[in-house]
């Protein structure tokens, strides 16, 4: 299987509260549907969908789909901060302010309405580009 993911869909309790949310947030919301949000995130698609629909698409009824944890990495503690306070005007629930990591960095992680946890992190080892894409490892020589 390819080391690859280019899409993340988000089971939601409320579309609309969900959407209200990220719009808060200024996430620019791309072409979607009547019953899913779509949204770019750097490289990756992010999908809101209704926990009720995506259950039909597992096969099954599902109770929930368990929690997620999304990390938005940063340039500086700042910008840590900075974001944060964004998400908590928006509506986001605090789990951790941010602080001194272990690692090194520095984060805090926030709930969003439907529970999923987000980290907003700075790692001094994983600096987004200018396209805020982070790498685990050096490009490869072509």
């Amino acid at each position: 299987m390819r080391q690859q993911v280019n899409l993340i869909t988000l089971g939601v309790k409320d579309l609309d509260d969900s959407v209200a949310f990220f719009d808060r947030l200024g996430w620019e919301k791309g072409t979607g549907g009547e019953d899913y949000a779509v949204y770019q995130a750097a490289g990756i698609l992010v999908f809101l969908h209704p926990e009720t629909a995506l259950a039909k698409e597992v096969g099954g009824e599902v109770d929930g789909f368990g929690p997620s944890f999304l990390a938005l990495n940063v340039e500086s503690e700042a910008a840590v901060d900075a974001e944060y306070a964004a998400a908590l005007e928006a509506g986001a629930r605090a789990a951790r302010p941010p602080e001194k990591q272990f690692w090194g960095g520095y984060s805090g992680v926030f709930a969003d309405p439907s529970g999923h946890y987000w980290e907003i992190a700075y790692n001094p080892q994983w600096t987004p580009d200018a396209d805020g894409i982070i790498r685990a490892y050096p490009a490869k020589a072509s």
